[in-house]
């Protein structure tokens, strides 16, 4: 009898005890399994996050590599194309004064050593 008086006074049995402890440690257990998950599911979307930006940042990178071939190739064409244009501008600028020589050449008649040979030089 003096035990059962001495659970009234303390208020739970051993097995009362273990069974709250045992209720405690579960709730604590589903706690930690419930930000275990919240965690998980957290990192799972930065991952997606972080995969579609490498994945767009590859992309623009491709682009760009893609674009800056064009340009050089563009580029080189219209470098060419400038060259060939400024050629063909000296050229024709320079034929009035090929054709006034000639004409001029029609006129003179070398008389000296020297005269015939420019005369010679400006033939070949």
């Amino acid at each position: 009898m003096d035990e059962e008086m001495l659970e009234e006074e303390v208020g739970e049995t051993e097995e009362e005890t273990s069974t709250k402890n045992m209720w405690e440690n579960h709730y604590r257990i589903e706690i930690a399994v419930y930000r275990l998950e919240t965690e998980k599911n957290e990192l799972v979307e930065k991952l997606s996050t972080l995969t579609e930006e490498i994945t767009s940042g590859k992309d623009r990178f491709i682009r760009l590599q893609a674009d800056f071939d064009n340009f050089r190739r563009r580029s080189g064409k219209e470098r060419l194309s400038v060259r060939s244009d400024a050629q063909g501008e000296v050229i024709e600028s320079l034929l009035p004064m090929v054709d006034n020589f000639e004409r001029a050449k029609q006129q003179l008649q070398p008389e000296t050593d020297k005269e015939k040979q420019i005369d010679t030089i400006f033939l070949r």
